[in-house]
């Protein structure tokens, strides 16, 4: 079955959840190629701060379900999709963590990888080995990963 007959057979919620995420992938990728890392951080903080009206009912499954289908269909990094779950999620109430970590090997190669976390679990990016990389600070600015702040 042809990725077009897949996505028709699709319920019209799953549709729509599967074209947000590839228009946000598509943002997100170009926004890393164009864009400093540290802007980028600001407009992630942002644009993943919960929406004041509601967007769907979206569970926490269905949004990583659909970033892994989208991500693979159109071979994104770790970070592109860390960054696309992470809005997601936060957009649609769910608690969410985007989590950067590095490894360095005896032989000095370096090796970096992104996930995000929710309610102590990985629901994007697990690897059978992913304690083998030591997360960072977190990389969001902390003043904007509150809430928006009522008028």
């Amino acid at each position: 079955m042809t990725n077009l007959a897949k996505f028709s057979h699709l319920s019209m919620q799953d549709q729509l959840l599967i074209v947000r995420v590839l228009t946000l992938i598509l943002t997100i990728k170009v926004g890393l190629r164009l864009v400093p890392f540290r802007l980028m951080r600001h407009i992630v903080a942002r644009t993943a701060i919960p929406a004041r009206i509601s967007l769907g009912c979206y569970s926490l499954e269905r949004i990583t379900w659909a970033v892994h289908v989208v991500g693979r269909r159109f071979t994104t990094n770790c970070l592109v999709q860390a960054i696309t779950a992470y809005i997601l999620l936060r957009r649609h109430g769910h608690p969410a963590n985007l989590r950067i970590g590095v490894q360095y090997d005896n032989d000095r190669s370096f090796a970096a990888h992104a996930w995000v976390e929710s309610q102590a679990y990985v629901v994007i990016g697990a690897l059978p080995d992913l304690s083998r990389y030591t997360a960072l600070p977190d990389v969001l600015p902390l003043p904007l990963r509150n809430q928006r702040k009522e008028p």
